[in-house]
């Protein structure tokens, strides 16, 4: 039985987190900090789009020409066919949301009474629902 390095995989990963970081950077640098599709222009609803699947084409996983600096909604809609990854992408997208329409109300995940799908829903008809009721 092989023993696993446990500080050698953690190194690893630390490693490639750092990578996909500055992929992810240089991504939207490139693309002028502007989501491809639509013109969004607020940094914090910003992501890097894989143009070729990284598990179909791993060699362009790094490569900044392979991706696109798009917004969350639009991630969500590249990935509408594959609905764990866009259900992940709604996730984020639904809690950037409420952290905006209640400020002050920095709930954590955890103790949030909506879903996530009840968060964006909320966020995006404009209700004035207050996590507070």
């Amino acid at each position: 039985m092989h023993r696993v390095n446990q500080q050698a995989v953690a190194e690893l990963e630390q490693i490639l987190e750092q990578k996909r970081f500055i992929w992810s950077r240089d991504v939207k640098i490139a693309g002028g900090w502007v989501c491809k599709k639509c013109g969004e222009l607020d940094r914090e609803l910003l992501e890097s789009h894989h143009i070729k699947p990284k598990d179909l084409f791993p060699e362009l996983q790094y490569i900044v020409t392979n991706g696109e600096c798009i917004c969350l909604w639009c991630h969500a809609i590249a990935h509408q066919n594959n609905r764990i990854i866009c259900n992940q992408i709604l996730a984020r997208l639904a809690i950037k949301l409420y952290y905006r329409l209640y400020p002050n109300k920095r709930t954590p995940r955890w103790e949030c009474p909506m879903t996530d799908f009840q968060i964006a829903k909320e966020a995006l008809n404009g209700s004035s629902h207050s996590p507070d009721r």
